[in-house]
């Protein structure tokens, strides 16, 4: 009973953090109304009132109420992360990261990206309601755009956040509930994968995870999956711009699938290969 207790422990963090949005959410949903209705009285435009007008101009600024979440859980998990691990040994950034880790994390990020849209893809004609939602949510938040304030959510305090939540948080707490590492890593995905709240989104995330969790465990550190995860985002922005230019037909597709499996193995063969630290480990 005891250790079925330890297990559901690993679902704290989600719930956390699914509150931590829900809560900033509220409050700057509450916020915005009562702003805007005040303002649609001081104009005298009655009209400006209703529940579209109101969503439409809360959705303008929904990329600044994410980064509001963002950093109320980087205080909140943070804070619980440092706990967590007092009395371990820390570890500087340069006795984790060596020049094979960067290899493997740019290479990795880009054949990563490349899957997850090989996967959207596949989704579309399997399931093109679900994808047709996922594109309103991706449009929403920003991901892939090239501008500050969704570079900052998306790619810089997204990974930050995240990984600390679970690599970091729910990996732990599974592991020391007595799971071996493949429970483990299955547990922290899928919670991942969860927190996406959106069919297509969790399914490439939880996938995504499991690579982060094997590069938590391998580097026994959270700045490996940290940057790995900023790589990849980072290459859903550079990658948008790329396939802008590029012609929708057959050859794209067999060269992006070429670039896939090259820079996947090569992102596979470094880390592998990575040996430079006694901490790193083969798994």
């Amino acid at each position: 009973m005891k250790k079925a207790g330890n297990y559901l422990l690993t679902a704290v963090p989600l719930i956390a953090g699914l509150g931590i949005q829900m809560i900033c959410s509220t409050l700057a949903s509450l916020i915005y109304g009562i702003y805007y209705g005040m303002r649609a009285m001081a104009d005298g435009d009655k009209g400006a009132m209703t529940q579209d007008a109101i969503l439409g101009g809360f959705n303008s600024i929904i990329l600044y109420v994410l980064i509001l979440s963002q950093l109320v859980a980087l205080l909140v998990f943070g804070i619980w992360y440092r706990h967590q691990n007092r009395g371990r040994e820390k570890k500087r950034l340069t006795q984790v990261v060596h020049v094979k880790t960067l290899g493997g994390i740019l290479f990795l990020g880009i054949g990563l990206q490349l899957f997850t849209n090989l996967f959207l893809q596949i989704a579309y004609m399997l399931i093109p309601d679900a994808l047709e939602q996922y594109a309103a949510l991706v449009e929403t938040v920003g991901i892939g755009q090239a501008n500050v304030v969704s570079v900052l959510a998306t790619v810089i305090l997204a990974p930050i956040v995240e990984e600390i939540m679970f690599r970091g948080i729910t990996f732990r707490i599974a592991k020391r509930a007595g799971a071996g590492f493949l429970l483990a890593n299955l547990i922290q995905a899928g919670a991942f994968g969860i927190y996406h709240f959106n069919l297509i989104q969790g399914i490439y995330a939880a996938m995504l995870g499991f690579v982060l969790g094997y590069v938590t465990e391998k580097y026994d550190s959270v700045y490996p999956s940290v940057l790995l995860h900023l790589a990849y985002n980072f290459a859903a922005t550079i990658l948008s711009a790329v396939a802008a230019v590029l012609p929708e037909n057959a050859g794209t597709q067999v060269m992006i699938m070429v670039v896939m499996a090259a820079t996947t193995l090569l992102g596979i063969w470094f880390f592998y290969s990575d040996r430079q630290d006694a901490g790193v480990k083969q798994i």
